[in-house]
């Protein structure tokens, strides 16, 4: 199902976690999410611009498992968003593992 921005943004808050545009800021405590615009897509047809399809990564930096993870895709499937697999990548800070999870998922803009 295509979703709008403002759906999107929602859907990120339902998660109760924190939600940021592209940087939390210092010491926000975790976990939290990070929604970042990745790259773009036009959706065409009859040689007409019907719409703007915008790629965003939607980041959940914690100090937890995955159950963190579960939050966000228990809202989206229920929602039927598609979004891709999630991946991780952990890093240390402060002696404390953080680890990023992250995935994309496509936010459609109308073009009028």
């Amino acid at each position: 199902m295509w979703i709008d921005f403002d759906i999107f943004r929602e859907l990120l808050k339902q998660t109760g976690l924190k939600v940021y545009r592209d940087k939390a800021p210092k010491n926000t405590a975790y976990p939290y999410i990070v929604y970042t615009h990745a790259f773009e897509k036009d959706k065409r047809a009859s040689n007409k611009r019907l719409g703007n399809i915008k790629t965003f990564q939607v980041s959940i930096f914690t100090t937890e498992t995955e159950k963190e993870v579960n939050k966000l895709t228990n809202i989206l499937d229920a929602y039927q968003v598609p979004y891709t697999s999630f991946d991780s990548i952990a890093g240390d800070e402060n002696d404390d593992t953080i680890t990023n999870y992250f995935t994309y998922l496509d936010v459609m803009y109308h073009v009028e």
